[in-house]
């Protein structure tokens, strides 16, 4: 895993007010489109997470983290093969989802 990436926020261009003004449009409609989902997350992280996490260990956490966030251990063609990933997706998404996304949009 390559964690080297860079963080892209559109919506801090905005103005405060205006990001406001939009997030106060849509939070109703979103939080009544995706009630399920949020009650299934408050009752992951509130109870199957905690188990989780109490069972796995801090000790065993902080070793698995050291071995698989290690940058030395990563070799040039792990490397290229993440960078190759991340390219050939985000390709996907601006020449096939996103048009097909927009239509679906324009025809409902």
């Amino acid at each position: 895993m390559n964690l080297n990436y860079k963080v892209k926020n559109d919506t801090v261009k905005l103005k405060s007010d205006e990001q406001d003004k939009i997030e106060n449009k849509y939070r109703d409609i979103v939080i009544s489109n995706n009630i399920k989902d949020l009650e299934l997350y408050e009752f992951v992280l509130n109870s199957i997470w905690k188990k989780q996490v109490k069972n796995y260990g801090k000790e065993k956490l902080k070793s698995d983290l050291m071995k698989e966030f290690n940058l030395d251990s990563i070799s040039s063609a792990e490397v290229i093969s993440s960078n190759l990933k991340l390219g050939l997706n985000k390709t996907y998404h601006h020449f096939f989802y996103k048009p097909i996304s927009k239509l679906r949009y324009k025809l409902k």
